[in-house]
C-alpha cells in the first residue's frame, strides 16, 4: 500500500491535522484543503488518488463539491469519500445518489478511516 496521495477537505483544522497525520502514518501523502475552492485549485493542480471530503464546508457544501468533481472531465471518476457527523439513511442515500465511494462518519476511528481509505483506492484500482 501507500504512495497514494489524498486530498482531505475539512474546514476544521484541528480535524483537518488528525486527519493528515492518522493517513500519513499509514503511508499516504496528503494534500490540505479547508474550503471547496480551495480544493478544487488543488484538484487544477494536481490530481490525488482520492478525496476524503467532509460534507459541512463554507461557501459551498461537500455534495456541491462532489456534484462539480462527478461533471468535470478528467476527474469525474476520482474516488470520493464523504466525511459527515451526521451518519443515517437519508445521508447514506445522497452519498450513493450523487457518486460518492464510501461515507465516513465523524468522530472517526482510525482503523475505520484507513480502512475507508484504502477500500475506496483497491475499488478504483479494480474498475
Amino acid at each position: 500500500m501507500s504512495g497514494e496521495t489524498v486530498l482531505v477537505v475539512e474546514d476544521h483544522p484541528d480535524i483537518l491535522l488528525t486527519l493528515r497525520l492518522t493517513l500519513e502514518s499509514s503511508g499516504y501523502t496528503v494534500i490540505g484543503a479547508e474550503s471547496a475552492e480551495e480544493a478544487l485549485d488543488r484538484l487544477a493542480a494536481a490530481r490525488p488518488d482520492l478525496v476524503l471530503l467532509d460534507v459541512t464546508l463554507p461557501q459551498m457544501t461537500g455534495w456541491e463539491l462532489l456534484g462539480k468533481i462527478r461533471a468535470t472531465e478528467g476527474i469525474e471518476a476520482l474516488p470520493v469519500v464523504m466525511l459527515t457527523g451526521h451518519v443515517g439513511d437519508e445521508v447514506s442515500r445522497q452519498a450513493v445518489a450523487l457518486g460518492a465511494s464510501g461515507l465516513l462518519a465523524k468522530p472517526f476511528e482510525v482503523a475505520k478511516l484507513t480502512r475507508t481509505v484504502r477500500d475506496a483506492l483497491a475499488a478504483e484500482g479494480s474498475g
